[in-house]
């Protein structure tokens, strides 16, 4: 269960966040569901688009949402006990994309391995 002690560490590190929610095939429904809550009870974060391709450092599906700090562990709470078996990253918005979403990553459910190599590239070209 995710709790603000856990959430803590993060906020000192950014004033905006991503969560990333993870799906296949079997899990589509869930995830759409999942989506649809999150628009109805959050309705100030800001969703993107449901990917049906992978994107970024991504090896599955997801959709992502920004999130601000005065959000964030609101959010990060009703998330976890809302997600189902999904899993969920969320991450700080830092000027290092690496350890964003490794160091600085906060897992709800299984971890999903992602593509190192789009964010190592992505922290050179800064």
């Amino acid at each position: 269960m995710m709790t603000k002690q856990r959430i803590e560490p993060l906020l000192r590190l950014s004033k905006n966040f991503h969560a990333h929610v993870y799906f296949d095939d079997i899990q589509f429904e869930q995830a759409l569901a999942c989506y649809s809550a999150i628009q109805s009870s959050f309705a100030e974060l800001t969703l993107g688009r449901i990917h049906e391709k992978l994107v970024g450092p991504h090896l599955k599906r997801q959709f992502q949402i920004a999130i601000d700090r005065k959000t964030v562990t609101e959010f990060v709470i009703w998330l976890d006990k809302n997600r189902g078996r999904l899993s969920v990253l969320v991450h700080p918005l830092t000027s290092n994309d690496l350890e964003d979403h490794t160091h600085h990553a906060l897992w709800l459910g299984t971890p999903i391995p992602l593509n190192l190599d789009v964010l190592e590239a992505s922290n050179q070209s800064d």
